[in-house]
């Protein structure tokens, strides 16, 4: 695993997590943002990940270099997210713009995704990839663990608006320390061209020819996606079950902002609380997962762990029920569902990309 693109993951992610906070805080405490109005940004956010992949996959599989692609990303990605403090101090942001900007953030988000996995069996043998995967979720725990409390902290220190500049500098950073990676670890020795843009070059020469222009080519490639997916009714499932997973868990995500600030009253501190304790979930399931999914095996994992991970969502409107002035018992029920959420999510998808990985032709 070359360090690099483990940095830059914990990096972008530790910036991604402060805005985990900072956004519901920014939408429903400062805009005004209904239940819907919530959930709808943060199913842009994270949805349209799953929602774009087809597109996203073939940018990934017909780049000449990884490398400057995630680059590349990571850049816009900053220069879209660093909008939104300027919007707010020029008291311009709105609503509908932080939806935009959501979406945007989501979509390239799905491209950096996809940029890194589909780079790791390039790098790793097959029967290695649980192992590269735990270890790459092991260095996003970090992340995880350190943006939730970093997002609360500056949430209280400099507000929302401007705790977002935080996810921009992660992504120029981010796009420093990958700019250290080298082409060569993902691309053929002979030509520096990507292995699987080469294959597709190769077979679509006959029926694109000569003059096909890169519009052509991309609609060529995604047309070559969706066959895969066709062909193969397991990764289809998979595909259905991450894009249902992002588009539930963002809209959910909206819907906690909304409960837990406007319902029981709680402060960006104490939301920040529960983030991480989803987070120091997430790094115990990256210390379990190997020996775990061995155990299973990759099917078994992926349908055991979904359906707890889902069974746990019950204990958001049980919190609820707590309506004192300062909730004493809100508190350890949100934590609590973090944990299990946490735990299970995150076994889900190490076996869920695994057996991706493993499919993906």
């Amino acid at each position: 695993m070359p360090r690099p693109l483990v940095v830059a993951q914990a990096i972008s992610l530790t910036g991604t997590h402060v805005t985990a906070v900072a956004l519901p805080t920014l939408a429903v405490l400062h805009l005004d943002a209904s239940p819907l109005a919530a959930a709808l940004l943060f199913a842009l956010e994270y949805g349209s990940r799953g929602l774009t992949a087809p597109l996203a996959g073939s940018l990934v599989d017909g780049a000449r270099s990884p490398r400057r692609l995630l680059v590349g990303t990571d850049l816009v990605h900053a220069a879209v997210v660093a909008t939104v403090p300027v919007a707010y101090l020029l008291g311009l942001l709105t609503l509908p713009y932080l939806v935009v900007v959501a979406g945007i953030s989501g979509t390239l988000a799905g491209v950096t995704d996809l940029g890194v996995t589909a780079l790791l069996p390039r790098l790793v043998a097959p029967d290695g990839l649980v192992a590269a995967n735990s270890a790459l979720a092991g260095t996003r725990a970090v992340g995880q663990i350190a943006g939730p409390a970093l997002g609360g902290m500056l949430v209280q220190a400099l507000g929302a608006g401007l705790a977002v500049t935080a996810e921009a500098v992660s992504h120029l950073c981010s796009a420093t320390v990958l700019a250290r990676l080298r082409d060569a670890a993902a691309t053929t020795p002979a030509t520096g061209r990507s292995e699987r843009a080469e294959h597709s070059e190769r077979s679509d020469a006959g029926t694109r020819g000569p003059t096909a222009g890169p519009a052509r080519a991309l609609v060529a490639s995604v047309r070559e996606g969706l066959a895969a997916f066709r062909g193969t009714p397991r990764l289809t499932r998979l595909a259905l079950a991450a894009a249902a997973l992002n588009l539930g868990g963002a809209g959910l995500g909206g819907l906690y902002a909304f409960t837990t600030y406007r319902l029981l009253g709680l402060s960006p501190a104490q939301v920040g609380l529960t983030f991480a304790a989803y987070s120091g979930a997430a790094a115990l399931a990256v210390l379990t997962a190997t020996p775990l999914i061995g155990r299973l095996g990759l099917d078994r994992a992926s349908v055991v762990f979904a359906p707890v991970a889902a069974g746990a969502l019950a204990l958001i409107p049980l919190a609820t029920l707590d309506t004192s002035p300062r909730p004493a018992v809100a508190l350890p029920i949100l934590v609590t569902y973090q944990v299990v959420f946490g735990y299970c999510a995150t076994v889900w998808t190490i076996a869920a990309l695994s057996l991706q990985q493993r499919l993906v032709p």
